[in-house]
């Protein structure tokens, strides 16, 4: 396959509840696929190697 669409999570959010938010490495089970959306955790890092942060991202096409 080709690469379709990539997207830098390692980096500082505005969010919805106005708290900054910093996402990082993506150490988690995967995206879910819920009513049109993607979301996926980034930034729980569960090793010292991966770079932390924590964010929930939610991702639609317009």
């Amino acid at each position: 396959g080709k690469l379709l669409w990539e997207f830098n999570t390692a980096q500082q959010f505005d969010t919805v509840n106005k708290v900054p938010a910093h996402g990082g490495a993506i150490s988690t089970s995967g995206a879910v696929v819920v009513g049109g959306r993607v979301y996926v955790g980034s930034g729980y890092a569960i090793s010292s190697a991966a770079s932390g942060g924590n964010v929930l991202l939610a991702f639609g096409v317009e």
